[in-house]
């Protein structure tokens, strides 16, 4: 950390008297030519550092003296260098809550872990948020998987001309019911699933009514 002077200079007066009043140091008001004060860092010094060199240079360098008042220095009035953001929030507002109850060491910690969480909270919370609907849809696509071939069973059931694939359809239900039997879903969604059974047994009814009313063929 350094003091440096820029290109911009303006004019200072110096009270006559002002460096020894007895013996009337200066004589006269002298006219000087001064350059404004900056507090340099390097860029990418860590916030927390940069407010507390802040507050360190106003309590060294801030009182009032002959070319400034009280509280001027350190100031974030842009020179020729870019002014750190940090440095002019702090100068404005002061430190933050964390820094102004908690100790130094823990407020940078937890200034740190709410950096972290904060985008993590912005994904984490959507997710909850969508989190039951992507669990419904996943249960029912499990349940309607068996709705769909089951609703092509019943069409082929109710469709089918000339010699029927008794077999070839009674496989075809035991398979789905016993797939059915297997599912493991939440209680929730237990009435679809016993929905589905029902629906397995309407088909096997029209299925045994339609082999009870036609010829059949042991296979196709």
């Amino acid at each position: 950390m350094t003091f440096e002077t820029d290109s911009y200079i303006k004019k200072l007066t110096l009270p006559s008297g002002v460096i020894n009043l007895a013996h009337n140091i200066p004589a006269k008001e002298v006219s000087l030519i001064g350059t404004e004060e900056m507090l340099v860092a390097r860029d990418g010094l860590h916030p927390a550092l940069v407010a507390l060199l802040f507050d360190a240079s106003r309590e060294i360098f801030g009182g009032q003296s002959l070319f400034a008042e009280a509280g001027d220095f350190p100031g974030t009035t842009r020179v020729d260098l870019r002014v750190s953001t940090e440095a002019d929030q702090h100068r404005r507002f002061g430190p933050s809550l964390l820094y102004r109850y908690l100790p130094f060491w823990l407020a940078t910690l937890a200034e740190q872990a709410i950096i972290l969480l904060l985008p993590l909270a912005a994904i984490v919370f959507p997710l909850f948020h969508y989190l039951p609907q992507l669990l419904r849809w996943h249960v029912r696509s499990r349940v309607y998987r068996w709705y769909g071939e089951l609703a092509l069973l019943e069409r082929e059931v109710a469709t089918r001309t000339g010699p029927l694939p008794t077999e070839k359809w009674l496989a075809d239900l035991d398979r789905i019911e016993r797939a059915v039997a297997r599912l493991r879903i939440p209680d929730a969604f237990a009435s679809e699933a016993y929905t589905l059974r029902g629906h397995i047994d309407m088909v096997r009814s029209a299925l045994i009514g339609r082999i009870g009313s036609q010829p059949i063929a042991a296979k196709q």
